[in-house]
């Protein structure tokens, strides 16, 4: 695999892209850790459905926001 890096789509936004690149390290205690994959994984995860929370609050006309004592959750 040497010399043979992945390329990141161009329109793939950068903090997935960056974690991309961190996990395709030429050296391997360089990259990072399975526990911090998770982490990040999770972190870009609740950024996504916070993103498509506000998104579907400000199409629908609702006021939603955080707090909103709704009872359904998205998994």
């Amino acid at each position: 695999m040497t010399g043979s890096l992945r390329r990141v789509p161009p329109d793939c936004d950068r903090d997935w892209a960056e974690l991309m690149q961190a996990c395709w390290n030429g050296t391997p205690r360089n990259r990072p850790s399975f526990s911090e994959i998770a982490e990040r994984l999770d972190a870009l995860l609740a950024k996504l459905n916070g993103q498509d929370l506000n998104a579907a609050a400000g199409s629908s006309g609702g006021g939603g926001g955080a707090g909103g004592g709704g009872t359904s959750r998205r998994s």
